[in-house]
């Protein structure tokens, strides 16, 4: 149902709703220290997210935010104030679990990158060419090429012999035949893949 509702409607009406579900989604995962993994899902090198402990410091603000209105008073003013308190730490909060909840992955013969609340793209393994290493520093997006937000030292560089489509603006997407994704530690992440059997990135 959820897909059917996203084709009928605009792709910025789409992309602003899937973010505001997102926020609470993450926040539901980190209180439970779930993540968004699937059963089977090997995890690919270690993300530039922080931990668990700022995590649940955010959620405890956003927790601490909806207790507002209970020891302020219920006036409709102070009850909006509040409101609009609890939804900025609630996004806090999403944002510094994002890294722990949406980690990238391998499964069924894909790669399963996250990123943001709720951006996601699988790639499948056979269309990756080769695999590398290299410095994060000073990597940007292009034309053909597709830099994940995060900051590492290192890097995961795949090289697809065929377009995948990434997210752009507004809720639109483009092909893209080399994606970078930071990682602390990419060259794990790169042994990861070659050891996969679905796949023999070189």
């Amino acid at each position: 149902m959820g897909g059917a509702f996203f084709s009928l409607v605009p792709p910025p009406v789409a992309q602003a709703v899937r973010q505001e579900l997102s926020v609470w989604g993450i926040l539901a995962r980190a209180l439970t220290f779930h993540t968004e993994q699937g059963p089977g899902e090997i995890p690919l090198g270690r993300g530039p997210g922080p931990g668990w402990a700022p995590a649940a410091g955010a959620v405890v603000l956003a927790a601490g935010a909806a207790g507002l209105p209970a020891w302020l008073g219920m006036a409709p003013v102070i009850l909006a104030g509040a409101l609009v308190l609890l939804y900025a730490a609630a996004a806090a909060a999403a944002w510094a679990a994002a890294g722990r909840v949406r980690p990238h992955g391998v499964r069924g013969g894909c790669v399963v990158l996250r990123w943001g609340l709720h951006h996601m793209v699988e790639i499948p393994l056979a269309v990756v060419e080769r695999s590398g290493v290299a410095d994060s520093a000073g990597q940007r997006s292009s034309g053909s090429r597709f830099v994940l937000p995060g900051r590492a030292a290192g890097a995961l560089v795949l090289h697809l012999g065929s377009p995948v489509e990434v997210p752009a603006r507004m809720g639109a997407s483009r092909p893209v035949t080399a994606i970078t994704v930071p990682l602390r530690d990419a060259a794990a992440a790169r042994t990861t893949l070659l050891d996969h059997p679905a796949g023999e990135p070189r």
